[in-house]
Formats: C-alpha cells, structure tokens, sequence
C-alpha cells in the first residue's frame, strides 16, 4: 500500500463526505440512495467495524470512514429537517458567519494553542479542545471574518 504514503490520509478520510455533499446539493437531500434508514443501516455497519480490530494502521483508518460518512449524513440530514427551527436564531447566525473562517483557520489555531497547552490526559484533552479551543477557534473565526467584511468593503469602495 505504496500509495498511502505519498497521499494524506485525511484526503481518503474525508473525500467521500465532500462527494456526498456536493451529490446531495444536486440531487436533494432525500433521495433514494442517501436517506435516514440506508445511513443508519451504514452507520451500524461502520460501528460493527471496531469490534474487528487489526495492527494495520491503514485498515483502522480506512474503517473510519463509513463512520465519518453516516455521522456526517445524519447530523446534515437532521438540521435539515430541523432547519425552520433554526432559522433565524442569533447562535445558528453567529456559527454560518463564522463558519468559512473556521474551516480555513480552525488548524493554525488549534495548533498554537496546543504550543501553549495541552492536557496529558485524555479526559481532559477532550474537556479542554471543546471548552476552550473550540470557543476561542469560534471567536478568532468571526473576527477574522469581521476583518475580512471590512477589507472587502473598502477594496470594492476603491476600485
């Protein structure tokens, strides 16, 4: 399995819930090959995968996605169901702002602040990458987008 070396497995984790995205963005969320019953069914099948375990690092990491993939479908597919619950409120606003900044920045920050800190233990590892990290990632987010808003005013106001 040469070719793992030579391309990030972050890329064969994740490519497949991009494809989905982007099928389901033309086709419909509630089609009939991605639907709530058949991502439940991959969902069970993906967790059925860690029982069976391996010493082969590529294996355990492709059995993680089936798994990225349901979670994924699922948590889309619910605020999708959900959205008119959602709209409108200041929280899913402030999020959908922040969001593309989240995604281009979320690992330089993340990274910096592991440099600072970072718990030895799991737990807390986990307790402080949602309390802290995760609130800081969100707000260094909206003021990077803030700051982006402004310069793209004022750069459209000049040309």
């Amino acid at each position: 399995m040469a070719a793992f070396k030579t391309v990030d497995i972050r890329l064969i984790l994740y490519f497949p819930c991009f494809v989905v995205g982007i099928y389901c963005a033309l086709y419909g969320i509630e089609n009939s090959l991605f639907n709530i019953r058949n991502t439940t069914m991959l969902l069970i099948m993906a967790l059925s995968f860690y029982v069976m375990k391996t010493d082969w690092w590529t294996i355990e990491k492709l059995k993680e996605i089936p798994f990225i993939l349901s979670s994924s479908y699922l948590i889309f597919a619910a605020s999708y169901r959900n959205r008119d619950a959602f709209a409108g409120t200041s929280l899913m606003l402030f999020l959908s702002y922040s969001s593309y900044a989240m995604y281009l920045f979320h690992r330089p920050i993340y990274v910096t602040m592991k440099a600072f800190y970072f718990p030895e233990i799991g737990i807390f590892q986990l307790l402080y990458l949602l309390s802290v990290c995760l609130l800081i990632v969100t707000l260094a987010s909206w003021s990077i987008q803030q700051v982006n808003d402004k310069l793209y005013a004022i750069v459209k106001n000049w040309l």
